[in-house]
């Protein structure tokens, strides 16, 4: 990581901001140290205070494959994946999702029940998490982030019929309410 990489002002970045629809970038193995763990506490820090149970870099307008899940936010223990790659999805969950990116919106998405997990911790070692259920939901809400994805992509015809005026409004917000 250069010193360029964390802007300044780390905030949730909302769509249509075009930082979460571009792939980030792997961390390399000299991109482990301070600043990335600095990156890591802010990004934790702004989830808890969105009331978010996960995070991606790019939605706080940084580039690089880091995400922070805690899908029981009241205790306050973190879980920090860099390099995140999905393994062995299984099974089948739908439930509704919403996304700090995408304020008011909100759909049933589908997602596998199960998957491991394998990443980087802050320090650069290699593990793994097995994930089912709601972490598991987490997990691949936020490494779709990390891939330019929003949850919004995963929708049907009638579901992406349901959020478009919710969408829309984001859009225009964007564009100065033209």
């Amino acid at each position: 990581m250069g010193s360029d990489a964390i802007p300044e002002e780390l905030r949730i970045r909302v769509y249509p901001e075009k930082v979460l629809r571009r792939r980030a970038e792997k961390i390399a193995r000299d991109g482990f140290g301070d600043e990335l763990g600095q990156l890591a506490a802010a990004m934790a820090r702004i989830m808890y205070e969105s009331a978010g149970v996960g995070l991606a870099a790019p939605q706080v307008g940084v580039s690089l494959r880091l995400i922070v899940i805690d899908p029981n936010p009241e205790r306050r223990s973190p879980t920090f994946l860099v390099n995140p790659r999905i393994m062995d999805p299984s099974g089948r969950q739908s439930d509704f999702e919403g996304c700090l990116s995408l304020p008011g919106v909100s759909a049933e998405v589908n997602r596998a029940e199960r998957l491991t997990v394998e990443f980087e911790n802050l320090a650069g070692k290699t593990e793994s998490l097995d994930a089912k259920g709601l972490p598991a939901r987490i997990v691949q809400h936020e490494v779709d982030h990390l891939d330019g994805r929003l949850f919004i992509d995963r929708l049907g015809p009638e579901g992406r019929l349901e959020v478009r005026d919710d969408v829309r409004k984001l859009e225009e917000a964007a564009a100065g309410g033209k």
